[in-house]
């Protein structure tokens, strides 16, 4: 981040003298004026300025009235208001009005520092927050306006500024991977690829190997050395998916990674140091899994640095509405729809349980602009096309379907179904290749027809 630009207010000459000196020996800009009018010209001319420090008896306005200006103006300064007059009612009215911090007179400048050191650490995460809402693919928002949701990502962003270990838990849907990808992408490891392990997805004999790498000569078929995926996270961060899955020989290893910070391939036997943050999802009780001797105890507590629960969609129905908004909006777009929900139908889907939580929402959604057929909304019965947890449709399967029974309607003729689905035929080919369908499958088929 670029070094603060900081604007000092304030008439008496020496003081202004010692006060821009010290702050210019901290790396920053300083720029001056001796009375709020000329602060606000100032303010007015430059852009940029990022802190304003206003003695509080200034000649003509005083260092609130150029407070409520620069709120007024919407200026995105700090404002940071000094005065030799130790008055507890005017610190809270200055604080209610929006100053940053209030210090009395005489200035102690470690005091000052620390107050700077504080205001530029706020603004480089506020920074950071707008770079990964700008850099963020529309479908990965974190999209929440309820309190109970707004305490966990409090938690997430106290987490992204210190390096600790992370247990996300909460059923699923309810959106753990993506609350996991802004840790990372707020920490101070973000320029590192973020390594994603899906613990469920590997199978138990390969999980040792994917996790720690292995020696060439190790095992039959290791034929090189391979990193691990936790090697590939060294100086970054990584994400274990539904860690309860992991076996518990493979826990042992893994209580090593956090208690040492060193791991060992397989075949091995000097350790390798490494620096790394670890994110643990689950959606199941781990503390249950403990005592029923599934999950060991001294690992529970290791991932248990800091906790973040997050709280299922029914316990949060201030969110649905703006989800199904923020949902109906990027889908139409991606597909070229103009799908919307009556009233009605919106107060239903309010209503619902939604055991399968933003996921089954998002399906939902998906399905409904994809097929067009509206039934789907009219009884919550035919919702079990995604509503059973291990019967979710994912958004390929549900295109994977769509564009199948297009080519069906179309005798695989690609230009007409191309045009049916509102997309190019290079795109559709594609798509095809993309989902593994048989395009000659439904050109034979109409031949047979």
């Amino acid at each position: 981040m670029k070094s603060m630009k900081v604007l000092i207010v304030e008439d008496e000459v020496t003081q202004l003298k010692y006060m821009k000196r010290f702050v210019s020996s901290l790396g920053y800009e300083v720029l001056e004026a001796d009375d709020g009018a000329k602060a606000l010209q100032v303010l007015d001319r430059e852009s940029g300025i990022d802190v304003l420090i206003t003695d509080y008896r200034l000649k003509e306005m005083n260092g609130l009235l150029l407070l409520q200006q620069v709120k007024k103006r919407k200026l995105s300064c700090d404002v940071i208001i000094v005065t030799a007059y130790a008055n507890t009612d005017d610190a809270v009215l200055a604080m209610k009005l929006g100053a940053y911090d209030y210090l009395t007179k005489p200035l102690n400048f470690d005091e000052l520092e620390l107050v700077l050191k504080k205001t530029e650490h706020t603004r480089e995460l506020q920074s950071r927050v707008e770079q990964y809402e700008q850099s963020t693919a529309p479908a990965k928002k974190i999209i929440y306006k309820s309190s109970l949701f707004e305490k966990a990502m409090a938690r997430a962003r106290k987490a992204s500024e210190n390096d600790v270990t992370v247990l996300l838990s909460g059923e699923s849907g309810t959106g753990k991977e993506l609350v996991a990808e802004y840790i990372h992408e707020m920490s101070p490891r973000r320029s590192s690829p973020f390594v994603k392990v899906f613990c469920t997805a590997i199978p138990e004999t390969l999980i040792e190997s994917e996790l720690f790498g292995y020696k060439k000569g190790s095992f039959t078929g290791a034929d090189s050395d391979r990193k691990g995926k936790l090697e590939y996270a060294d100086r970054s961060t990584i994400l274990l998916d539904e860690i309860s899955e992991i076996p518990l020989h493979i826990q042992s290893k893994l209580l090593r990674v956090l208690q040492e910070k060193e791991i060992q391939r397989v075949g091995e036997v000097t350790p390798r140091i490494l620096d790394i943050k670890i994110i643990a999802t689950t959606n199941k009780d781990l503390g249950q899994s403990v005592k029923e001797g599934l999950f060991r105890e001294d690992l529970y507590y290791r991932l248990k640095v800091f906790p973040i629960e997050l709280p299922p969609l029914r316990e949060r129905p201030e969110d649905i509405g703006p989800l199904i908004t923020y949902f109906l909006e990027f889908y139409n777009r991606k597909y070229g729809k103009n799908i919307s929900l009556s009233e009605k139908e919106a107060n239903q889907l309010k209503r619902h349980y939604w055991p399968g939580n933003v996921r089954e929402l998002e399906n939902l959604i998906i399905n409904l602009i994809v097929s067009e057929e509206r039934y789907l909304l009219k009884n919550p019965q035919n919702w079990n096309i995604i509503n059973n947890e291990e019967g979710i449709k994912t958004l390929q399967e549900v295109e994977c379907e769509h564009i199948k029974s297009v080519l069906e309607k179309c005798g695989g003729n690609l230009s007409k179904s191309a045009g049916l689905l509102g997309i190019h035929r290079n795109t559709l080919m594609k798509k095809a290749k993309e989902l593994d369908i048989d395009l000659d499958f439904y050109r034979q088929n109409d031949k047979l027809l």
